[in-house]
């Protein structure tokens, strides 16, 4: 039986090893030995009780694939080293994911374990300061200020709009909803952050207790810089083709691929897909499937009971976009129970 490795297990890579489990003999590395809804972290900081309901540990649900808990240090053409030992393997999927904020010092907003330990750092907070105003920024802002409206909460934003991205109409609900909770927004103006304030571009200090840094995010590849180092592009993704490889056994899901979308768990799911059926194809000497990148449907949670739901020209705020997010996450660990 032909040996595929995952790495990473996130949306991608827990997909492709429960498809693969039952026609390879599957290997899956990960940091963790539980798979997380990542939708739902940011809610970990106001309720970190949260965090068992989000995360199902991979051998739960995975009934034939080995599970390895750890980091792989370097990738070749058909090993990879993980700790001292070198793994073959027939088939590689890379799918570990992406970095949030590394260039700020505070609590990085994509990781839950930092979230979890700030939980009571947030509960005695007087000022709480958000670096970023993307998605991860204005998503935090509503769960935080649900649950602490008396607390001062301000955001710092390097571009003119929160979640610039989007709809317009999806703009301006995010901006009236946490400004109608007293939430103070600096626009076009980037942080230099220090031990208890912050100091913008214009020299304004802003004074905080705790500060969450949710800017951008940076690929995983560092276990590529010395064995592969040809397939990372100069923001370090990985160049794939439209089968997602980069080269015929070796794939890519996810974050850390270049392909232009917006990086979703949606959209890592479907890449997981087309991986996982170009693998079954390679073996079969069948024609591979093409990976067609599509705008996909969009959730924002404005804490519980509030949020934005966006397709194409299609705008919904209010109660129904936080029932589906909430109809969303179910149905996904549904799939893991």
């Amino acid at each position: 039986m032909k040996k595929v490795i995952i790495i990473g297990g996130g949306f991608a890579g827990t997909q492709v090893a429960k498809t693969l489990e039952s026609k390879f003999q599957v290997i899956l590395i990960d940091t963790k030995d539980y798979f997380e809804f990542t939708p739902g972290i940011l809610r970990l900081a106001v309720e970190p009780e949260c965090s068992k309901k989000i995360r199902i540990p991979h051998k739960s649900y995975l009934k034939k694939a080995k599970v390895l808990k750890g980091s792989v240090n370097s990738i070749s053409g058909d090993y990879v080293v993980f700790g001292n030992k070198k793994l073959e393997f027939d088939y590689l999927v890379l799918a570990t994911g992406a970095k949030y904020g590394l260039d700020l010092p505070g609590i990085k907003a994509g990781k839950s374990d930092e979230l979890l330990n700030s939980a009571r750092k947030l509960k005695k907070a007087k000022n709480i300061l958000i670096v970023g105003g993307g998605l991860v920024g204005v998503e935090l802002a509503g769960e935080i200020i649900e649950k602490y409206p008396d607390k001062t909460l301000t955001i710092i934003h390097a571009k003119g709009s929160l979640i610039e991205r989007n709809h317009p109409k999806a703009i301006s609900h995010a901006s009236e909803f946490l400004e109608k909770r007293n939430v103070r927004i600096i626009y076009k103006q980037r942080a230099k952050v220090l031990k208890n304030s912050c100091i913008t571009e214009q020299g304004k200090e802003v004074p905080c207790d705790l500060i969450y840094i949710c800017t951008g995010i940076s690929p995983n590849t560092t276990f590529m810089k010395q064995s592969l180092p040809e397939f990372l592009d100069e923001s370090k993704k990985i160049r794939v083709n439209p089968y997602l490889q980069l080269r015929e056994n070796i794939f890519a899901a996810g974050d850390l691929n270049n392909i232009t979308e917006e990086k979703t768990a949606q959209a890592a799911e479907k890449q997981a897909k087309v991986i996982s059926q170009n693998i079954i194809n390679l073996e079969s000497k069948k024609p591979l499937l093409v990976y067609s990148p599509k705008k996909k449907p969009m959730v924002i949670s404005l804490g519980k009971y509030n949020g934005i739901f966006e397709y194409n020209n299609i705008v919904l705020t209010g109660k129904i976009p936080a029932l589906i997010k909430w109809l969303i996450q179910f149905k996904t660990l549904l799939k893991y129970r």
